[in-house]
């Protein structure tokens, strides 16, 4: 059985802690199917990593001060030449191959997203207001608070 198949029994069935259910399920797979279900994880991390490596050099390749620690505008610009960065529907593209819609559509991608934290920064707000307006210190203390979060998306 699959470490989700296993980890979904031990929880929705078993009625395990969530903490208790991981430990069985890692306990209870093998070594290969533990490797198959980490490695997306362990990729994406090395990918977060390699994407704070490049925005790193494009920061500073693009920017004139920098702290003592950063390579200088010259060298940042240099270190472009063996970076990429992610495109969405093409995966990684090297910076000396990027055409102009590959950085449209990486801008585009960004403003996306940025959009979307500016949605839940509104919504924390709209939360912490609603505990101030209450005098209390957390929603739960608010009666009926789910019908007070108004129809933001």
């Amino acid at each position: 059985m699959s470490i989700d198949k296993t980890l979904r029994q031990l929880v929705t069935v078993d009625g395990l802690d969530p903490e208790v259910a991981a430990d069985k399920a890692l306990a209870s797979v093998s070594r290969k199917d533990l490797i198959d279900y980490v490695r997306p994880l362990v990729l994406l991390r090395a990918r977060g990593h390699a994407r704070s490596d490049v925005r790193r050099i494009e920061n500073r390749a693009f920017t004139a001060a920098t702290p003592d620690a950063l390579p200088t505008t010259a060298e940042a610009r240099a270190a472009l030449v063996q970076r990429s960065f992610p495109v969405p529907g093409k995966g990684m593209v090297p910076w000396t191959e990027a055409t102009m819609d590959d950085h449209l559509a990486r801008a585009a991608w960004q403003r996306n997203q940025s959009a979307l934290c500016v949605v839940d920064a509104e919504r924390h707000e709209a939360a912490a207001d609603l505990i101030s307006q209450h005098g209390v210190t957390t929603l739960g203390q608010i009666e009926g608070w789910t019908d007070l979060l108004g129809d933001q998306p």
